[in-house]
């Protein structure tokens, strides 16, 4: 590609098909679950983009960190990598994950460096998002309050939200939509 905006693929995969959410096709086309490129492996890659004119940098791989702390980590190294090759990223993640980093103290060093990250939150009503198959919503009585904290979690380190969502099935409810309204708006 010409320009300054580069791609970068470092897993590939989501959770195994039993376990995923019911809409996507992630789990169909990776049946093996989520498999992740060593830091070691990612690095050259980062060096070539930035030696090649690239300065933004769109990771394509559908959950960027993971599922585990371990896994985080990783995508944090990577992270640190882009960072000092002037990189900006545009990571897919999880809400769950994006709370571990916060936790960690992470998100503050990302700032400048992720300049934005994908949340597939879906619904931000819980009972519309256990409907259309949200794995995460399922036994997640707190759901929708912990994408709110996500999301004002990457907000607050000066990382954008560019959200997937889900607005309208056929059992949706009058409620379903309100509660979501309420969602976006906030």
């Amino acid at each position: 590609y010409s320009g300054n905006i580069g791609f970068l693929s470092t897993s590939r995969g989501c959770l195994l098909k039993d376990a995923g959410c019911d809409f996507c096709t992630t789990p169909l086309i990776y049946p093996d679950g989520w498999k992740a490129r060593s830091v070691e492996h990612v690095i050259p890659e980062i060096r070539n983009l930035a030696d090649s004119g690239k300065k933004y940098v769109f990771v394509t791989d559908d959950n960027f960190l993971g599922f585990s702390r371990k896994d985080l980590d990783r995508g944090n190294k990577i992270i640190e990598a882009a960072s000092e090759a002037d990189l900006k990223l545009m990571i897919m993640t999880t809400k769950e994950q994006i709370l571990k980093a916060r936790d960690q103290n992470y998100l503050p060093n990302w700032s400048g460096t992720v300049f934005r990250a994908f949340l597939g939150i879906e619904n931000g009503s819980r009972d519309a998002a256990v409907d259309i198959g949200k794995c995460s919503a399922r036994n997640d009585l707190n759901y929708t309050e912990k994408c709110q904290d996500a999301i004002s979690s990457l907000y607050d380190n000066g990382i954008a939200l560019f959200g997937g969502y889900i607005n309208f099935n056929p059992a949706t409810t009058i409620n379903d939509l309100e509660k979501s309204a309420v969602f976006l708006r906030e």
